[in-house]
């Protein structure tokens, strides 16, 4: 049997070299496309971090060729889709039209390390026309930075998406938004601050090219919105598409818009925009008409009381020219009406007078007369009686001497 054995060994051995043979052959045949697949995805692979382990490569990095826009015509909208799997688009057409394409990374979960490791990548091939970086989480600084300074050296790019990755960023966006070729600027759904927005429009002077920028779902202050708004006022901006949505904005806002849309060079411009804030200026009651009408209505509607409050006042103001709170106290008692310390007390603070010797309270009856005048016009104070005339005293007649 051991021969046996050995002579089927041998014969496995020679079958097993055969095979690997034929396996050979066969990849010769298809070098040329297996070695473009491969190439594509090891050119992929530049644009990954080291900590992420992407299973359908394919999927997670499509390059988009002149024949991108065909291909979407007849389908639902996809995010993941591969442009190279499409049929008429093969691995060299994508290697080949590099230059002249561009490159979805989206929903690939991309952060610090993968923008630098993407700043790398494209460093010696900066020729993209279209980049579209969007939900990823490229918010940090550090990563996010160098990138855009990165793009910002590229002469041909046409559009950028950036949105839905927490952006923060201020000074690094002048780069990308000077970009010669530039049109198309994505960066709605964001956390841009008010730096970003100032860097924004001074940048939108430079950008000559730059037809549509999408701030859309950012916390933009009343204020940023007001502030990219005068600046479309400006000859020197060629922008005609500012997206806003969901941005509040102001009266202010609401108000210059239609004076911006009117002028000769924003005819064709599309603004849009949020909520409008009215800017409600919440009236402070006054305090002084509260005391007053209560202690009206305290006099007035006590059935025994015999106090006219107005016309008391309108009395007091000729004898005197302060009335301290208790001598007022003193008054409303004998007149029969409810005391009330607490609103006495408000009355001094709201008419204040001159201190007493000990640092009482007083009541300025001028002050308390002319608010008088105010709320109760008819009332008018009792004619003082003129003095009765003196008498002659008659002359006692004297005793005769």
């Amino acid at each position: 049997m051991s021969e046996p054995n050995e002579e089927y060994r041998y014969i496995s051995k020679i079958n097993t070299k055969k095979v690997k043979m034929q396996r050979k052959m066969r990849q010769s045949k298809s070098r040329s496309s297996a070695h473009s697949e491969r190439v594509a995805q090891i050119w992929f692979k530049h644009f990954k971090s080291g900590n992420f382990d992407i299973k359908d490569a394919r999927r997670s990095a499509s390059l988009v060729t002149d024949k991108m826009d065909a291909i979407f015509e007849n389908m639902e909208q996809d995010r993941h889709i591969s442009s190279y799997e499409e049929p008429g688009i093969d691995h060299k057409t994508v290697l080949t039209r590099l230059k002249r394409a561009g490159l979805r990374l989206s929903y690939n979960d991309l952060g610090p390390e993968s923008a630098l490791a993407l700043c790398a990548a494209i460093e010696g091939n900066n020729q993209f026309t279209h980049l579209d970086l969007s939900w990823n989480k490229l918010f940090p600084a550090k990563g996010i930075g160098d990138l855009l300074r990165m793009l910002g050296e590229n002469t041909v790019l046409v559009e950028l998406n950036l949105s839905w990755n927490g952006l923060t960023v201020a000074q690094p966006l002048r780069k990308v938004m000077t970009i010669p070729t530039l049109k198309v600027l994505d960066l709605s759904n964001n956390r841009l601050t008010p730096a970003s927005v100032r860097v924004i429009c001074a940048s939108l002077r430079l950008a000559k090219k730059l037809v549509t920028l999408d701030l859309s779902n950012n916390p933009l202050t009343t204020n940023d919105a007001v502030l990219l708004l005068e600046v479309m006022k400006e000859t020197t901006v060629k922008l005609k598409n500012l997206f806003m949505d969901n941005v509040t904005v102001n009266k202010e806002f609401a108000m210059m818009l239609p004076e911006v849309l009117s002028m000769e060079h924003r005819k064709k411009t599309t603004i849009t925009y949020g909520k409008v804030i009215h800017n409600y200026t919440l009236s402070v009651p006054d305090l002084r008409e509260i005391v007053m009408k209560r202690l009206f209505y305290i006099t007035d509607s006590a059935k025994k009381c015999t106090m006219d409050m107005p016309v008391y006042f309108l009395k007091m103001v000729k004898i005197r020219e302060v009335l301290q709170p208790r001598e007022f106290m003193r008054d409303l008692k004998i007149s029969g009406a409810a005391l009330d310390e607490g609103l006495v007390d408000e009355l001094a603070n709201c008419f204040p007078g001159p201190k007493t010797d000990k640092g009482g309270k007083t009541i300025s009856l001028a002050k308390v007369v002319e608010f008088v005048h105010r709320l109760w016009p008819d009332a008018k104070a009792p004619v003082t009686p003129p003095p009765e005339p003196e008498k002659p005293k008659k002359k006692k007649k004297g005793k005769k001497k």
